[in-house]
């Protein structure tokens, strides 16, 4: 994302996009204790809602139902969040309204590994519907191509591939700290501005 971009906006929140399996959970969770913040997960939001896992979900409802939810999610809770690490559902990252409804209040990272590494993270999980196919690779592959696009429009991307959860999370967080310095001296530099003419 372009570096103008981001002096044009203010944020208190960071949300993590990305696939299935690249560690968007785990690293959220360590990110958020490292700035003292909420965290929220979309999926997670949502199962507690329905009171039944997205297995359920897709199952009595299919993918569009589940879309459904994670719209009104968007729509409705994500724009009131703040002080929030949010980890976002891969097809909720992958949709450029939702991103645009993020970008408001959220510093965007997009987490990502090479798709047979994302194959080996998630092929002994029954709890992505997506993949309940004969060839989940190929799936993957196919998803990430069409998602990547998308995803790529992130403030920042980290390849999450040979790195721990520490160094993630650091790498992040020099991120932030540094746009949200940049945002907040846009502020104040504004509101000099826009400041009563000194009598003279």
């Amino acid at each position: 994302m372009e570096q103008a971009d981001l002096e044009q906006r203010t944020f208190s929140n960071v949300a993590l996009i990305g696939f299935m399996g690249v560690g968007k959970s785990t690293c959220g969770r360590s990110l958020a204790t490292e700035l003292n913040y909420h965290f929220f997960d979309t999926d997670q939001a949502i199962c507690e809602q329905v009171g039944c896992s997205i297995p359920d979900i897709f199952k009595h409802h299919g993918e569009k139902g589940f879309r459904s939810l994670e719209k009104k999610l968007v729509l409705n809770v994500l724009p009131h969040l703040t002080n929030s690490v949010i980890a976002t559902g891969g097809g909720l990252g992958a949709n450029f309204e939702y991103l645009k409804i993020l970008r408001k209040n959220c510093f965007v990272v997009h987490l990502c590994l090479p798709p047979e590494l994302i194959y080996e993270r998630v092929k002994h999980n029954n709890n992505r519907p997506l993949l309940q196919t004969k060839n989940p690779l190929e799936q993957i592959q196919l998803l990430l191509e069409e998602r990547l696009p998308v995803y790529r429009t992130a403030d920042m991307e980290v390849m999450t591939q040979g790195r721990t959860v520490s160094q993630i999370v650091f790498q992040i967080l020099l991120n932030y700290s540094q746009s949200r310095i940049t945002s907040r001296a846009r502020d104040e530099g504004e509101n000099q501005v826009s400041g009563p003419e000194p009598r003279l």
